[in-house]
């Protein structure tokens, strides 16, 4: 009967070390689809971010607009 429960705790700490193992690679897979997934975000982002760019800068005033405009600069 020692035997039988000794084998049996054996099983079980394996059982218990495997769920360990388990729940540490889960926890990494997660951890790099989050990352992966903050990569996809930062690039659109980074776009949206040039694009507001381009857009202010068509919009800003041109240098010597003032004189296009008359503008009068007194001297």
């Amino acid at each position: 009967m020692k035997r039988l429960n000794d084998t049996i705790e054996e099983l079980r700490s394996q059982v218990i070390g495997q769920k360990k193992v388990q729940q540490q690679f889960s926890e990494d897979v997660a951890s790099k689809l989050d990352r992966l997934e903050l990569g996809a975000f930062r690039q659109q982002l980074e776009e949206h971010g040039m694009r507001i760019v381009g857009q202010l800068q068509e919009k800003a005033p041109q240098p010597g607009a003032e004189d296009a405009a008359g503008i009068k600069h007194t001297t």
